[in-house]
């Protein structure tokens, strides 16, 4: 019973931390994250049911699978990722079985989120509320960007996976832009169809 009591602990500490990344509320869900991993923490230096080092290294890994998905860098910082996974999952076989069973579980509840964050989010347009509300404005202490609204409508290719964010190429011109509800991979043909709070927003035709 402890030992579920401990994996479910962990699980749900994984799954705030990548919250953090998907939504508003990140103060929220990083204290809680950190409130779990001191719960887990404390449960698991008083009853030593598992090695904490491979599941440190498989916490790391994770967070470089998520910020995959929002910093393109040519798969570095994913293959980085996945190479600290694999080895905390590697270090976990070696081991009693117990920390196998952790990783696994947290592997599994990191897809699930991922997969109600990424595909439903991008789906629902909630990332387009997210992520244009946060540009940078004159109301919260920032100059006005330059007015792009006149390349709404003109056709470019994409420089980077637009994730949701990226460069694209238009006019012989690199811009920073967003991607309509979708990922873009590198040199797909887009077209902007806004300029909405300070951001180009393309969508792959």
């Amino acid at each position: 019973m402890l030992e579920i009591l401990i994996c479910l602990i962990f699980v749900l500490a994984v799954v705030c931390l990548i919250s953090v990344l998907f939504t508003e509320k990140k103060g929220l869900f990083l204290a809680l994250s950190l409130i779990l991993l001191g719960g887990f923490y404390l449960l698991n230096r008083t009853f030593a049911l598992v090695a904490t080092r491979p599941l440190a290294v498989f916490l790391a890994g994770a967070t470089l699978l998520a910020l995959e998905l929002f910093i393109p860098s040519f798969g570095l910082i994913g293959l980085s990722g996945c190479g600290l996974v694999g080895l905390s999952l590697y270090n976990s076989w070696l081991m009693d079985g117990r920390e196998i069973f952790l990783t696994l579980s947290a592997s599994l509840a990191i897809v699930l989120t991922l997969t109600v964050y990424v595909l439903l989010g991008f789906r629902a347009r909630i990332f387009d509320k997210e992520i244009l509300a946060r540009a940078s404005s004159k109301e919260r202490g920032f100059g006005a960007r330059t007015d792009r609204s006149s390349l709404v409508g003109k056709v470019g290719r994409s420089k980077s996976i637009l994730r949701p964010s990226g460069k694209v190429e238009i006019c012989g011109l690199l811009y920073d832009a967003l991607s309509q509800g979708a990922f873009i991979e590198a040199g797909k043909d887009v077209e902007v169809v806004s300029f909405t709070n300070g951001h180009l927003v393309v969508k792959e035709i």
